[in-house]
């Protein structure tokens, strides 16, 4: 039997440490797809544990590899597509800085009680009630209803029901359910950007989807909604694309989070 290989793959494979775990799991797959006479075969291979996730995903997982696939039939022969690859982290393993000191709790320059540049109620330039600039109600830019182009129902290239490659039920690799490096409680040196609310609560956790979307999941890795790419930061969605919010840039790398009313519910960090 043949595989082909996704771009995605590809990429994924050279981004991801070449350990020889990884190189051994990815070994491993690949010759038992070559022995393998049929796709029906490669569950029953005793040197991996297939699982069938949804959307015809399958999932293999080799040690601390997991391969996602799918399989197909071309020329009455059997293929496997390769799509993702995703490592586990190894437990015990250093968050390192850079988890901490992107966690406005420890880290008082992100914190808005210490640090009043990035406190809208002390720094008006990113406070929307007094800043119409980055004010949707007067910025019909950066509002949703006005400007089509940043409006999941209008443009379906920032719609993650007609977009597969931002839909994270269909791109594994945006999935922290089935993407180990993306998923917090696996690896320990995922640095976010984190939801925090306005009492640094953490709500969840951000993973891009492409350069204009942002994707959002909860604690419990349910996948909540998505942000659109605009000039002063991003418009938030829920799973339904009803505009819920927006995000301002606190020029520092974070955002400030705002509700469609302009009132300041958190932060993203």
């Amino acid at each position: 039997m043949r595989y082909e290989v996704s771009p995605e793959f590809s990429a994924k494979l050279s981004a991801v440490q070449g350990t020889a775990d990884v190189l051994s799991g990815v070994a491993t797959f690949l010759n038992a797809v070559a022995e393998a006479k049929s796709v029906s075969d490669l569950p029953a291979m005793k040197r991996m544990e297939v699982q069938l996730l949804e959307q015809g995903v399958f999932a293999a997982r080799i040690g601390s590899v997991r391969i996602f696939y799918v399989t197909g039939r071309r020329d009455d022969q059997d293929y496997v597509l390769l799509l993702d690859i995703a490592v586990r982290a190894r437990e015990g393993r250093s968050a390192g800085p850079t988890a901490s000191a992107r966690n406005p709790a420890h880290n008082p320059k992100l914190n808005p009680k210490f640090n009043s540049s990035i406190n809208p109620k002390f720094n008006s330039s990113i406070n929307p009630k007094l800043n119409s600039a980055i004010n949707p109600k007067f910025n019909s830019s950066i509002n949703p209803k006005f400007n089509s182009s940043i409006n999941p129902k209008f443009n379906v290239t920032v719609n993650w029901r007609f977009n597969a490659t931002i839909n994270p039920k269909l791109n594994a690799s945006l999935n922290p359910k089935f993407n180990a490096s993306l998923n917090p409680r696996l690896n320990p040196g995922f640095a976010g950007p984190f939801v925090y609310d306005r009492d640094l609560t953490t709500c969840g956790f951000v993973v891009r989807g492409n350069e204009e979307v942002l994707l959002f999941f909860e604690n419990n890795l349910a996948f909540k909604g998505l942000a659109v790419k605009t000039s002063t930061g991003y418009a938030v969605f829920d799973l339904s694309n009803e505009w819920v919010g927006y995000l301002i840039s606190d020029k520092q790398g974070g955002y400030l989070r705002f509700d469609i009313d302009g009132e300041w519910t958190g932060l993203i960090v």
